[in-house]
């Protein structure tokens, strides 16, 4: 049990209270920022921020060790790479995307995607990029 000490929120819907310690010496000491932190900015952690935001709370930040989103899609850029499940598939169902241009996208059109995600749901301002955890 954490003690009562600090910022009190409540995790939407009425979830139980958590408490942390607040100021800067907290942050700076444990090296987190926010009230969640998610590892990795791939497909799950833009997920997870995306509907963290739409669940009502905003204070987390995306921590990704490379210097862009998208996991896999931004590491791999080899000729031919591309996604081996049908690409109306592979895409969050809250943010349909039913122009792809192939049945299996490429690398460039998904990695495209993931950023458009991030754009449209103000994912970028929560992104810590070159951070290793």
């Amino acid at each position: 049990m954490v003690p009562p000490v600090g910022r009190r929120h409540s995790l939407p819907p009425n979830g139980p209270p958590v408490a942390r310690p607040s100021g800067s010496w907290y942050e700076r000491a444990v090296g987190v920022e926010g009230d969640v932190a998610i590892v990795g900015a791939g497909f799950a952690g833009l997920a997870m921020g995306i509907r963290l935001q739409q669940a009502g709370l905003d204070d987390f930040v995306l921590y990704e060790r490379r210097q862009g989103l998208g996991g896999t899609w931004y590491d791999n850029h080899y000729p031919g790479a591309a996604c081996d499940v049908q690409s109306h598939l592979y895409s969050f169902s809250f943010e349909p995307k039913p122009d792809w241009t192939r049945r299996f996208a490429p690398q460039q059109e998904i990695l495209s995607y993931l950023e458009h995600c991030a754009d449209k749901y103000g994912i970028r301002r929560h992104l810590r990029l070159g951070t290793t955890v």
